[in-house]
């Protein structure tokens, strides 16, 4: 028996290849304010971008599952979320190709990915304890 020619979907990632509030902070230029709207929107709008995708998939619709892995691409991408933006590329090239075998296994996929990246979001960002976002510039030492 052969190997299988397709390579399945690496289950059980952690954390730590997700980045780091640092890494964010410094993406977004110390602006811990604006790192915290756009995490808010985010994990606020990341279902509804995850459902769109979903549901091209499941009505087989290629040029909708395109369009909808295009958005959430764009939105993880801001984040440096690079298996997110993988599995989200991924699935956006279905689309286009038209081409949807593998697609719910992909759309699984970056749901955990998805996922993965809110709890990472709610965890640094948007928990109403932390402090303000004045605190951004005595951060970087």
């Amino acid at each position: 028996m052969g190997a299988p020619s397709w390579r399945p979907y690496r289950w059980g990632p952690t954390m730590a290849d997700l980045p780091d509030e640092e890494q964010l902070l410094r993406h977004f230029e110390w602006n811990r304010e604006l790192l915290r709207e756009i995490a808010a929107m985010f994990v606020s709008d990341a279902p509804g971008m995850m459902r769109d995708v979903s549901g091209a998939v499941d009505h087989g619709d290629a040029p909708l599952l395109r369009q909808a892995a295009h958005k959430l691409k764009g939105s993880v991408a801001n984040f440096r979320a690079q298996a997110a933006v993988e599995a989200a590329l991924r699935l956006e090239r279905m689309g286009a190709s038209g081409d949807l075998m593998g697609a719910r296994e992909a759309c699984r996929a970056l749901e955990v990915e998805v996922m993965r990246l809110r709890e990472r979001l709610g965890e640094m960002c948007v928990t109403p304890e932390r402090g303000t976002a004045g605190g951004a510039e005595e951060d970087r030492g």
